[in-house]
């Protein structure tokens, strides 16, 4: 349905289209992925495009089901809570099989009120905790479900069974957890359970009457002593139960029971969360109560770091009225509050000193402290799943302060609270930075940047803001060569840079892999000009080590806010000018206009039917003559592609460049060199004549650490020796010159591969190159001859490239020669080979074999 929903859209030409949706990937797994597209108009309004992207979302959305399926768990027993569960055994009854046998089951507690008022609240927790573990190990498989109902209460719902015998038995398996929980020989109050059975659909389809049901055999089994299970019968008299009771109320009526504890305050904080619409705001509002009410003199919050290497004190009240929150508000390091927490030795999580001077603490705490006013301390911990996650610190200032059962019960209660609500709110901000903030860099997602774009435009009315798509050229080269660790600390750094050029009322944000998105504000051009130069520059060479940086090409998009369209319109603007960069080896910018748009269409008609050209052969090989200056004589050719569509050619400046950037030129390349390969092999077959081929490489290939292996194997395929495959990669191929590319060329040097540096000169670095890299040709641009003339300038460049090349030992190639003047000067300074129209145009295979012969 949802996929139907985003074909419907895309062929109706919404604006803005957008789908998540799980499929099946290239392993084989069924995996979530979200569908993007945006619809391209032409001047009257129809639709005429769209651009799209499929992202892979399974990694983030499964840490975000995670992260929202810990918030439906009870903190401390670990099972769903009571809404949680009911709406899962809900669900799992509308898939459920009607034919099986299905069970819902009511566990309770036997006398637990005697055994927290007997043996303390956390006697009663570790039993709570012991038969939740229990029952996870025994039931936590398949589809049954286990919830705390209730207080002491626990549902399990049994799914699919084949007879009432197999429930019988699981009702047993669940009372003999009861007879092994462990209780010394001073217990007063023994620990029975009982059970309340019923059936699906044996005693109903409903789930409310199902508890029901289950609910009134559990009343009757309390009755009978020791432990036992009773399944539903219609001679009980039925109990009704509220199915929709909130535990936090339940609690609360627990603990105003209690006489050991101050029922007053307690019900007031109570009251409070459960109230509570801002728990930021409601956690401030209990520690003011609790301070006046107990005559303290100060209570922090300290929260453990997620790496357990720091303590934050993001809550804190004072009595002081010249108090400071700058003043405290403060990060400490696990090794200085160490000595200060001592509740962990308590087997309540609860500790208190009346004199600070007893404790030993570092000179930093101790001076916070005093600031304070704290003359002595009670510390409370709060545990997750029994890891230590912070404590409440309670400060007061008279020495002659002494703390009674009842306080000291009900702070300890108190703070178990607020560590629970303070757990969930932690939770809660985890799962709102995953659904709103890129989980790498911190910075905001593309929902999460388009939304803060609306608000911010909406609120500067009158200024002007342009959009920034910007990428590094080659990433997946750091990421291939350097790890992925590396390749994420260049992203921080990259969101980390971006924060320091960001001014107010301006947004960045991260749309994935390496591309980052900015709206900017901006009065004059020239001025925005100079900041997104200086953010391009300060991106370029990013820390490698103390002494070397990275050298990145950053391409960059701009596109000015237009407001009469939606954001994402302007940001796929800003995009299209990001892709139509061409020369990408050093960091460059440019604006979007609409011709760009036009050529984003044509992009967009030769990607949908590049897979079919390749596949119906309409891409034919075309060979370009070289020869021996010195003679004339035929020595080589190299092989260039034609497209050849609806009766058409198609030029390959208008494919090649798309076919570098969505890579399928890769695909292209092995075509070319197969192509070639089986005409080598026709010809050698027949005991013809053969001169060794040039194959063009895309620098793409040069990413892929198994390039060579699978260039040999096409050439061994066809038994074609290695010395009749001339390798050419162009000079702006090699924009990184580190080890890896080195270690390809001498591969293919062990290979027995020749290797040509294709338009020397066309770029900025050809020296260096010819200095690190071991080529042994090299092919002079053909712009040196664009003219069909050459000045006495180029010529004396052109002299002393040859004669550099013949010291180096390597074969010179002119291309683009047109005439003879240009073909005696290169005779003249002993250039190799020539190769141009005066020796012949790219001709078809069949007009180059009859050239040789």
């Amino acid at each position: 349905m949802k996929f139907k929903k985003f074909y419907d859209e895309l062929y109706d030409g919404k604006d803005q289209i957008n789908c998540v949706l799980r499929g099946k990937v290239a392993n084989g797994n069924f995996e979530w992925l979200q569908l993007t597209g945006s619809t391209i108009y032409d001047n009257n309004g129809n639709p005429i495009t769209v651009i799209g992207e499929t992202i892979n979302i399974n990694e983030k959305r499964m840490e975000l089901e995670l992260l929202k399926n810990a918030t439906q768990k009870d903190p401390l027993t670990k099972v769903y809570k009571h809404h949680a569960v009911l709406t899962k055994i809900k669900s799992s009854m509308g898939n459920s099989n009607h034919f099986l046998l299905h069970a819902v089951l009511m566990i309770d507690i036997k006398h637990f009120k005697s055994i927290n008022t007997t043996y303390g609240y956390t006697y009663g927790n570790a039993v709570l905790l012991e038969i939740s573990s229990k029952l996870i190990k025994f039931f936590n498989n398949g589809n049954n479900l286990i919830g705390r109902f209730d207080g002491d209460k626990f549902i399990l719902y049994l799914y699919n069974l084949p007879n009432l015998s197999i429930v019988e038995s699981e009702a047993q398996k669940i009372l003999n957890i009861f007879d092994h929980i462990y209780t010394d020989d001073k217990n007063k109050v023994p620990i029975h359970g009982c059970i309340g059975i019923a059936l699906y659909p044996t005693h109903g389809f409903e789930l409310n009457e199902l508890i029901d049901k289950a609910y009134t055999a559990m009343i009757h089994a309390r009755t009978i002593s020791g432990n036992n299970y009773m399944i539903y019968s219609d001679s009980l008299t039925l109990v009704h139960v509220n199915s929709h009771v909130d535990r936090t109320a339940h609690n609360h009526y627990v603990l105003k029971s209690n006489s050991a504890m101050d029922s007053n305050i307690l019900s007031n904080v109570v009251d409070i969360l459960f109230d509570a619409r801002q728990l930021d705001t409601s956690i401030n509002i209990i520690l003011s109560l609790l301070g006046d009410y107990y005559r303290l003199s100060s209570i922090a919050i300290f929260e453990l770091s997620e790496n357990k290497k720091n303590y934050y004190i993001n809550y804190i009240w004072s009595s002081n009225s010249s108090f400071r929150q700058a003043d405290v508000y403060d990060r400490f390091s696990f090794d200085e509050v160490k000595s200060y927490r001592k509740y962990h030795l308590s087997p309540n999580s609860a500790f208190y000193a009346d004199h600070l001077d007893d404790i030993s603490l570092p000179a930093k705490m101790k001076e916070k402290l005093k600031y304070l006013l704290v003359s002595g301390i009670l510390q409370c911990g709060i545990y997750e799943g029994g890891m230590d996650k912070g404590f409440l610190s309670y400060h007061y200032e008279d020495e002659t302060r002494s703390w009674n059962t009842n306080e000291l019960n009900t702070l300890i209660s108190i703070s178990k609270i607020l560590g629970g609500y303070l757990i969930k709110l932690r939770t809660q901000q985890k799962v709102n930075a995953i659904t709103h903030l890129d989980s790498l860099t911190g910075c905001y997602n593309t929902a999460s940047f388009t939304d803060l774009c609306y608000k911010i435009l909406h609120k500067n009315a009158t200024n002007n803001y342009i959009f920034l798509f910007l990428d590094i050229d080659k990433f997946k080269l750091i990421n291939e060569n350097y790890g992925y660790n590396e390749g994420d600390r260049i992203l921080i750094y990259i969101s980390q840079t971006l924060k320091e050029y960001q001014k107010k009322d301006e947004v960045y944000g991260r749309v994935g892999g390496d591309k980052f998105i900015m709206m900017m504000n901006y009065d004059d051009h020239e001025l925005l000009l100079e900041r997104v130069n200086a953010i391009l520059k300060s991106l370029e060479h990013i820390p490698k080590t103390e002494s070397d940086f990275y050298r990145l090409s950053i391409i960059c998009g701009l596109c000015p806010v237009n407001r009469n369209i939606n954001i994402s319109i302007n940001l796929d603007r800003a995009n299209i000018a990001r892709k139509s960069i061409q020369n990408r080896h050093k960091s460059q910018y440019t604006f979007f206009n609409e011709e760009m748009k036009s050529r984003l269409v044509k992009q967009r008609e030769i990607e949908d039917i590049m897979e079919d050209a390749l596949a119906d052969h309409e891409f034919a090989i075309y060979y370009q003559p070289k020869v021996n200056l010195s003679d004339e004589t035929l020595c080589g050719a190299e092989a260039l592609i034609r497209w050849k569509h609806k009766n058409r050619i198609i030029p390959p400046d208008e494919f090649i460049p798309i076919f570098e950037e969505n890579h399928f030129i890769t695909q292209l390349d092995y075509y070319v060199l197969t192509s070639v390969c089986e005409h080598l092999r026709s010809l050698l077959d027949q005991k013809r004549m053969v001169v060794p081929i040039s194959v063009n490489f895309s620098r793409v290939h040069l990413t892929n650490h198994l390039f060579v292996e699978e260039l040999k194997n096409i050439v061994n395929q066809y038994h074609i020796p290695s010395n009749l495959i001339e390798i050419e990669l162009t000079e702006t191929a090699f924009t990184n010159t580190d080890s890896y590319l080195l270690n390809i060329m001498q591969q293919l040097h062990t290979s027995g591969f020749r290797i040509a540096m294709d338009d020397f000169g066309s770029g900025m670095s050809s020296l260096n190159l010819l200095r690190q890299l071991p080529f042994d040709v090299i092919k002079l641009d053909k712009d040196f001859f664009h003219q069909g003339t050459t000045t006495i300038r180029e010529k004396v460049v052109i002299t002393n490239i040859i004669k550099m090349a013949r010291e180096l030992k390597m074969i010179t190639v002119s291309e683009g020669v047109e005439t003879k003047e240009q073909a005696e000067f290169l005779k003249q300074i002993h250039c190799s080979i020539a190769q141009g129209y005066l020796y012949g145009k790219p001709m078809p295979v069949e007009q180059f074999d009859n050239m040789i012969h």
